[in-house]
């Protein structure tokens, strides 16, 4: 069954999370997390979005943020994305 659409609005707060595959660590060392952290300051920074809260383990993380607009909400999270995974995660560029 197909997940439900996301209500969109502005001044929405989701609470969004990922994992690694099968289990694997996302974040292998420090500099893993400062670049995560610094990536998501720059998507930040181009969306808009307000950081309520985050936890960053080393095979997943959480993050309650907060959409100020309600339009391509989905697209800028997709975008956000796929810039993290476009320098390779943690582990930087493959």
């Amino acid at each position: 069954m197909p997940r439900a659409l996301r209500i969109e609005y502005p001044g929405a707060v989701y609470h969004a999370m990922a994992r690694g595959n099968n289990g694997q660590e996302t974040f292998v060392n420090d500099d893993g997390y400062r670049l995560f952290l610094s990536t998501l300051g720059e998507a930040c920074a181009q969306t808009g979005w307000r950081i309520h809260a985050f936890v960053l383990m080393s095979n997943h993380y959480h993050l309650l943020l907060e959409t100020p607009e309600a339009e391509s909400s989905s697209a800028k999270a997709t975008a956000g994305h796929a810039s993290w995974t476009a320098c390779g995660g943690s582990r930087g560029p493959t």
